[in-house]
C-alpha cells in the first residue's frame, strides 16, 4: 500500500479487550507485515445503542484518532468487519461509530452475507 493509505480498521464485534487478541491480532501483524506504511489496528465494536465508549481500543476512538492523522477531507480509514456469518447488529454498530466519530471512513463488504452466498459455498465442498 502507498503511504498516506487510509488506515485500515479491523472491526470486533466484541463486549471486551479480550476480543482484540488471538486472530484479530494475528491478522493485524500480518497485513502490518506485508504493509509496513499502513496502520493497521483492530478495534471493539459496541453494541448498537450502547453508550459511547472512550476506551483506547473502542472503534470510534480508533477512527477519531485515523482522522486526527489524515487531511480533512481525505479517508481516514477502511473499516472491515471480522465476522464469519451476517451480524446486523456488528454492521449498525459500525456505522454508529463512525457517524459518532466524525471521521471520513468506507465499511468494507462483509463475506458470506447471504444465505444464497452460504449455500452456494457449501454445495461446492
Amino acid at each position: 500500500m502507498p503511504e498516506g493509505s487510509p488506515a485500515l480498521i479491523l472491526a470486533v464485534p466484541t463486549g471486551n479487550s479480550d476480543g482484540l487478541s488471538g486472530a484479530a491480532a494475528e491478522i493485524s501483524t500480518i497485513i502490518g507485515l506485508d504493509n509496513p506504511a499502513l496502520e493497521v489496528r483492530a478495534a471493539r465494536v459496541s453494541a448498537p445503542g450502547a453508550a459511547g465508549s472512550t476506551e483506547a481500543d473502542s472503534l470510534r476512538t480508533v477512527l477519531v484518532e485515523a482522522a486526527a492523522r489524515r487531511p480533512g477531507t481525505a479517508t481516514a480509514a477502511i473499516v472491515v468487519p471480522l465476522v464469519a456469518t451476517p451480524h446486523q447488529a456488528a454492521i449498525t454498530g459500525i456505522h454508529e461509530a463512525i457517524a459518532a466519530s466524525g471521521a471520513i471512513a468506507r465499511v468494507a463488504e462483509v463475506f458470506n452475507r447471504s444465505e444464497e452466498h452460504t449455500s452456494e459455498l457449501q454445495s461446492h465442498h
